[in-house]
């Protein structure tokens, strides 16, 4: 689950501070900027992204937003590669899919098989716009997940209640994980 609580607000907002624990560590698109001339790093809707490090910005950000169609994405993305006075020479990109659908319907539905499409359908128009703008022997396109999926079968449920009694913790997020915290006291 991608969620977060907070206990004295029982909601976790999406805040500076949450990427900003130790103000002397910065994110790799920031360092690639600060380690010379020429260097611009363009971040597509990558969590954190849009927060200064060090008080400085990405040369190219675009915040989180799905409406944005994933083929004007790669089109962005695109325009910071190619830009004749700042060129993205590092980029990163976020796409919300498969894993939305994945923590929601499971690796084996019907959903999750149109969200790969989906996948390999913007992989192949990023591929075609590479090669269309002959720029496939200057980029380095490296596709990376955080995390994999796997059915669970009930065999392998762990019931909580077996172990602890509903009556010492509060569940905040249910699911494959089980987020919970213990009531005062316990």
């Amino acid at each position: 689950d991608n969620s977060m609580f907070d206990r004295h607000n029982e909601t976790m907002h999406y805040t500076y501070e949450q990427f900003h624990y130790d103000e002397s560590l910065v994110p790799i698109w920031m360092q690639n900027e600060y380690n010379g001339e020429g260097r611009h790093s363009g971040v597509m809707m990558w969590p954190g992204s849009e927060f200064p490090y060090q008080g400085k910005h990405p040369t190219y950000t675009e915040v989180y937003n799905n409406s944005i169609h994933w083929n004007s994405r790669v089109d962005t993305i695109m325009t910071w590669i190619e830009d004749e006075n700042q060129p993205a020479n590092l980029v990163f990109a976020y796409f919300e899919e498969p894993d939305k659908t994945g923590h929601k319907k499971g690796v084996n539905s019907q959903e999750i098989k149109k969200q790969i499409t989906r996948v390999e359908d913007t992989v192949k128009y990023m591929l075609d716009q590479i090669r269309n703008k002959n720029l496939e022997k200057k980029i380095n396109l490296i596709i990376l997940s955080d995390h994999g999926m796997d059915t669970v079968t009930y065999d392998r449920i762990i019931f909580l209640d077996d172990y602890v009694s509903n009556m010492t913790y509060k569940s905040v997020i249910t699911g494959p994980n089980a987020f919970i915290l213990p009531n005062m006291g316990k």
